[in-house]
C-alpha cells in the first residue's frame, strides 16, 4: 500500500448498521497525517500510522495498539537516515518516487530489520508491512519471481523471529499467502469497492472482476485465521458514501476502513464515532506574546464547548488557514476581532466547509468583508445601513437563548443582515428604523455579530446569549452522553494541592515558627484527606537562596511528606515566572532574573527545573517507599511544549494554570476556565479553582480573602456543575491569622459537601481522559472507550435510565437537577444502553470512593469500592434482592429500598447483592 493506494435519521442508521456486521474483528484504522488526537486513538483497536509523520510521544502512549508503517518492497530515501546502496534496487517506481528493492539481497534485508528495530525502540510494538508485492512487478521471469518469493519468505521469518510478540499486518503479498498464514496476524488489501488510480491519484470504482479477485484473497486469508482488512478510498467530504461503503465491506465479513487517497485525514471504520473536536480559530498577531491562552475564543468558548462534551482545538490563522473538514471536526468557531488577513480567500475557505456539510459559527464578526454576494451565498439578505447617530441599536426581539449575563447590546452597524431560513435569536433596529438580525441559528451553523454575543463592561466580558444553548443549536450535532471530569460515583470531586511558595516564610503570629510548620500542624494535622504538596528546591535546598536554612527546611519537608495522605510534588528549582520568555542554555543575560528566582550563578535550564528538582526531592526529602510524581507549574503557568513533553516522558503528572475566579461580585462565565489547553501533542491540565493569591489581591490583602473561593465553588456547582472542588493555595497562607482562618473555613465547608476526595494526580488523569474519551454509536446505545480514569457520563434526565442488564461497565446512576450522572466501573470499555423506566436491579447511587472491581449477571451484582476517607456508599436495592456477601469491615444500614454501607478508608470493600 503505497501511501495506501440523507437525512439525519438515515445517516445515523447507516452509522449504527456497521455494528451489525463488525462481529469480533478488531476495529482497524489507517492514519498517515501528523496530528492524531487522543479520542481518535481510543476509537480504534488497531491503528496504522506513519512513524515519520507523527510525534514520537504517541508511540509511548499507545505503542501496544499502534502499527508502524514499514515499506518492505520499496525504499523511500526521506524515511531513512542511512542511504540505500544502488545495487539493492531493481527498478524505479515513478508514481510514488521510490525504488523497488531486491529482497534477495541479504544486506537489504538486514537494513530493513534494523529500521524496524529502531521503530521498536521508539515504542512501536506492531508493524504494517507494505509493498510486499512490489518486487513481483519488477521481475519478468519465472526464475526471478521464484527467487524473490524465497527471499520474501526468508524476510518474513526473520521479522517474526525478531519480533515474536508483535502483531503484523501484511498488505497484499498474495504470492506467499501460505507463509503469511503462518507468520502474520492480518491481511490487508486495497480497493474492494472504491480505489485510486496509481498515476492520476483520482478516485475510481473497482471493476466487478477485480472485486471478485480481491474478495477471493480476503477469503483465503480469513480461512487460514488471519484478520481480513479491506481499505477503500473516498474523499473526506463524502461522509455518507464512506459510511455506506464501510457497511458493505463489514457485511462481507471484513474489517473496513474507508479513507482519503493519502490517508491524511480521519476515515470511517467499523466503529462509527461521534466527532468531539471543534476547531477554534484565533489570530496570534493580535495577542499578548502571540499566545493562544489569551485568545477570546479560548477564554470564552472553550469552557462551554467542553461542558457540551466537545474538545476545543485552537489553530492560529495568522499565517495559514487550517484544515477543518467534517471527517474530523464537529464544527468550526470563528472569533475574529478584525478581517482575517492570513489568507485572502478566507470566505472561500468558509464556503467550502459549508458546502461539505461542516457547521461554522461566527462570534463578534465574520472575519471577511461582507457584501451582497457573500451574504446571498450564506442565505442572508444584505443591505447597507443608513448612517446612525447612536452607538447602539435597539433590540426589538430576542429569544430565550439571548438571556444570559447581560441584556443584548447591539452595535449600530454599517450593513444590515436578514437571516433567510434561519432561527433569529436577536432582532435589532437602528435609529433610522432599519431592522436587522444580529444573531441567528442557520442551516450551516450560526452567527452572533455586531457585538450581540457579548460585551465588555469595565474590561469584564459578559455573555448576552447563553453560550451553552447557542453552541448546542449552532453545531447541529446529534445528542451524545458527555464525559464529565467533575464527578465520580455521583459525587463532586474534591482535591487539594499546595504550591511551595512561602515554605520558608516566618509566621506573623507565632515566634520563630515557619509557615510550613504551622501548616503541618494546623492543616495537615487536622484534615486527614488527600493532599498533594510541593516544594521549591531553590528556596529550601542547600543550593538555593537560603543554604543556611536548608537543614531545618528539609526536616520540616520530610515530616510533611511522611504523612500517609500526602503525595509529593515539585514546584521547580527556581520558580520560573515567565516560562515562554526563558531560553534554556543561554548565557546569563540582563533581566533574566526577572523571570525566575535570583539564585546566585544560575541560568535557566529546563532539565534542572523539572528533572533536577524531582531528583533533589527523591534523594533528600521523600521517605522510603514514596517518590515525587507531580509537577506544579509556576509563575504565569504557561509551560512551553518541551516542558510538557519532559514531564510526560518522565512520568510526572503536571497541573496549574487556568483562572477560575467567579464570585458573587463577578459571577461571569468568562471567569471560569476550561479543563485545559492543548500545546502540540500535549494537554496542559488546569486547576479547578484559583489559589488564594488571586483572592487576596496578590497577597496585598485582605488576607482573609481566600474564604471567597467558597463562592467560586458554589457558582461552579449551580446552575451547572462546571468544576470539581479544588482547594489550592500556598504555604504562606499559614503565615497569618486571617489567612489561616480562611483556610479552616474553606476546609470545613468542603468537608460538609457530598464529595469524593482524591489526590491531585488522580484528578490530572481524569482531566486528561476527558480529552481521550471516544464515544461511538451502537444500534441501541453508545460505546465508550478511554483509559479508565474518567468514570462519569452526564446525560439529561429526559433521555432515560441506564439499562443495567444491557449496559456494560455501568454500575449505577444519580440525579442532580435535570442532569443524570452515569457511573462507570473504570474498565475503560463501556456500553451504555438507555431505557425509559427505572432499573429494577441493584445499582450504585453514590459513593465517597472509587470502584475497583465490578461484575454483574442476571442474578448477582458485585462491586468493590475503595475510598481515601471513610467509605460511604448508597445503593438501590429493590424487593426480591438481598446482600449475600460483604467484606468483614462493611457496616450495612437498610432504609426501605435503599442500602447505605460504611467502612474504613484505604481498603477494598466488596459487597454482593443477589436475587432471592
Amino acid at each position: 500500500m503505497k501511501h495506501l493506494c440523507c437525512s439525519k435519521i438515515l445517516f445515523l442508521w447507516l452509522f449504527s448498521a456497521l455494528f451489525l456486521f463488525a462481529g469480533k474483528l478488531p476495529d482497524v484504522a489507517f492514519y498517515y497525517g501528523s496530528e492524531p488526537s487522543e479520542s481518535f486513538m481510543q476509537s480504534h483497536d488497531w491503528i496504522v500510522v506513519d512513524a515519520d509523520q507523527i510525534d514520537p510521544i504517541w508511540a509511548k502512549r499507545y505503542g501496544k495498539k499502534l502499527f508502524a508503517y514499514v515499506s518492505v518492497g520499496e525504499y523511500e530515501a526521506w524515511r531513512h537516515k542511512r542511504e540505500a546502496e544502488k545495487k539493492w534496487s531493481l527498478a524505479r517506481n515513478e508514481n510514488w518516487n521510490s525504488d523497488i528493492m531486491d529482497l534477495s539481497n541479504p544486506r537489504y534485508r538486514k537494513f530493513l530489520l534494523a529500521h524496524m528495530k529502531s521503530l521498536y525502540q521508539k515504542g512501536y510494538r506492531n508493524f504494517f508491512l507494505d509493498t510486499l508485492d512490489a518486487v513481483f512487478g519488477a521481475t519478468d521471469t519465472p526464475k526471478s519471481r521464484t527467487k524473490q518469493k524465497k527471499a520474501l519468505a526468508t524476510l518474513l521469518r526473520a521479522i517474526r523471529t525478531a519480533f515474536p510478540d508483535s502483531k503484523l499486518i501484511a498488505n497484499r503479498g498474495v504470492e506467499v499467502m501460505d507463509l503469511l498464514c503462518k507468520q502474520v496476524d492480518a491481511f490487508a488489501i486495497e480497493s474492494l469497492y472504491k480505489g485510486i488510480d496509481a498515476k492520476t491519484k483520482a478516485y475510481i470504482d473497482v471493476t466487478p472482476e477485480n472485486r471478485a479477485w480481491i474478495k477471493s484473497k480476503l477469503d483465503d486469508a480469513k480461512a487460514c485465521g488471519l484478520v481480513p482488512v479491506a481499505i477503500d478510498y473516498l474523499p473526506e467530504t463524502e461522509t455518507r458514501a464512506r459510511v455506506e461503503n464501510a457497511r458493505k465491506i463489514a457485511e462481507e465479513g471484513y474489517a473496513p476502513y474507508v479513507t482519503d487517497r493519502y490517508l491524511q485525514h480521519f476515515g470511517v471504520s467499523s466503529r462509527p464515532v461521534h466527532k468531539r473536536e471543534v476547531l477554534l480559530l484565533y489570530d496570534s498577531s493580535t495577542l499578548k506574546d502571540g499566545d493562544k491562552v489569551y485568545s477570546n475564543v479560548h477564554l470564552m468558548c472553550s469552557m462551554p464547548l467542553e461542558y457540551l462534551g466537545y474538545i476545543p482545538v485552537l489553530k492560529d490563522i495568522h499565517e495559514k488557514l487550517p484544515y477543518g473538514g467534517i471527517d474530523r471536526y464537529a464544527g468550526v468557531v470563528v472569533w475574529a476581532n478584525r478581517t482575517i488577513e492570513a489568507n485572502k480567500d478566507f470566505f472561500g475557505w468558509v464556503k467550502a466547509l459549508i458546502a461539505q456539510g461542516q457547521k461554522v459559527v461566527f462570534i463578534n464578526s465574520f472575519g471577511f468583508e461582507m457584501d451582497a454576494a457573500k451574504a446571498t451565498q450564506l442565505g442572508l439578505q444584505y443591505q447597507k445601513a443608513t448612517p446612525s447617530k447612536k452607538l447602539f441599536s435597539k433590540v426589538i426581539r430576542k429569544s430565550k437563548i439571548a438571556a444570559s449575563e447581560i441584556p443584548p447590546l447591539v452595535d449600530a452597524p454599517d450593513y444590515l443582515l436578514r437571516a433567510q431560513n434561519g432561527d433569529v435569536l436577536i432582532e435589532a433596529q437602528n435609529d433610522t428604523n432599519q431592522s436587522f438580525d444580529a444573531a441567528a441559528i442557520m442551516p450551516w451553523g450560526g452567527y452572533a455579530v455586531y457585538s450581540s454575543a457579548l460585551h465588555d463592561i469595565d474590561t469584564e466580558p459578559m455573555w448576552s446569549i447563553d453560550p451553552f444553548r447557542f453552541f448546542q443549536k449552532a453545531l447541529h450535532r446529534p445528542w451524545m452522553p458527555v464525559p464529565d471530569p467533575t464527578t465520580e460515583n455521583g459525587r463532586r470531586l474534591l482535591f487539594v494541592h499546595i504550591d511551595g511558595d512561602g515554605f520558608i516564610e516566618k509566621a506573623r503570629f507565632q515566634k520563630d515558627a515557619y509557615a510550613s510548620e504551622i501548616l503541618l500542624h494546623e492543616i495537615l494535622g487536622k484534615y486527614p484527606i488527600p493532599h498533594s504538596v510541593s516544594v521549591i528546591e531553590g528556596e529550601i535546598g542547600e543550593k538555593g537562596l537560603y543554604p543556611k536554612l536548608a537543614p531545618k527546611m528539609a526536616k520540616i519537608a520530610r515530616k510533611i511528606f511522611a504523612r500517609p495522605f500526602v503525595e509529593i510534588a515539585s514546584h521547580s528549582y527556581s520558580h520560573p515566572f515567565k516560562w515562554q520568555k526563558l531560553e534554556e542554555g543561554a548565557e546569563h543575560k540582563g533581566g533574566e532574573s526577572a523571570y525566575h528566582l535570583p539564585i546566585p550563578g544560575y541560568t535557566f535550564d529546563l532539565e534542572r527545573e523539572i528533572e533536577g528538582s524531582v531528583r533533589f526531592i527523591n534523594r533528600k526529602l521523600a521517605p522510603k517507599g514514596k517518590k515525587c510524581k507531580l509537577f506544579f507549574w509556576t509563575g504565569d503557568c504557561l509551560p512551553r511544549e518541551d516542558a510538557l513533553r519532559m514531564t510526560e516522558t518522565d512520568g510526572l503528572k503536571a497541573i496549574n494554570g487556568g483562572d477560575t475566579t467567579a464570585t458573587k461580585a463577578n459571577p461571569w462565565l468568562g471567569r471560569i476556565a476550561p479543563f485545559g489547553l492543548q500545546r502540540g501533542a500535549f494537554w496542559q491540565i488546569y486547576v479547578g479553582e484559583q489559589n488564594e493569591n488571586i483572592y487576596t489581591n496578590d497577597w496585598l490583602g485582605p488576607y482573609w480573602g481566600f474564604r471567597n473561593v467558597i463562592e467560586t465553588f458554589r457558582i461552579t456547582e449551580h446552575p451547572r456543575r462546571l468544576k470539581p472542588i479544588n482547594i489550592y493555595y500556598h504555604f504562606y497562607s499559614a503565615s497569618r491569622i486571617a489567612s489561616l482562618d480562611a483556610l479552616h473555613k474553606v476546609y470545613r465547608w468542603a468537608l460538609h459537601q457530598k464529595t469524593l476526595p482524591l489526590y491531585t494526580s488522580e484528578y490530572i488523569d481524569i482531566a486528561h481522559d476527558f480529552y481521550a474519551t471516544s464515544i461511538s454509536l451502537l444500534p441501541n446505545g453508545f460505546a465508550i472507550q478511554n483509559h479508565g480514569n474518567l468514570r462519569t457520563l452526564r446525560i439529561p434526565r429526559s433521555k432515560g435510565y441506564p439499562d443495567m442488564n444491557a449496559s456494560r461497565g455501568v454500575t449505577g446512576f444519580s440525579d442532580s437537577g435535570n442532569v443524570r450522572y452515569i457511573h462507570l466501573d473504570g474498565s475503560g470499555n463501556y456500553r451504555l444502553v438507555l431505557k425509559p423506566s427505572k432499573p429494577n436491579t441493584p445499582y450504585l447511587m453514590n459513593a465517597s470512593g472509587k470502584t475497583t472491581a465490578f461484575h454483574k449477571s442476571a442474578d448477582r451484582y458485585t462491586i468493590s469500592l475503595k475510598a481515601h476517607v471513610l467509605l460511604e456508599a448508597w445503593f438501590h436495592l429493590p424487593s426480591g434482592w438481598y446482600i449475600s456477601q460483604k467484606s468483614p469491615g462493611v457496616r450495612v444500614h437498610h432504609r426501605s429500598e435503599t442500602v447505605r454501607i460504611t467502612a474504613s478508608a484505604e481498603k477494598n470493600e466488596e459487597v454482593t447483592f443477589a436475587r432471592r
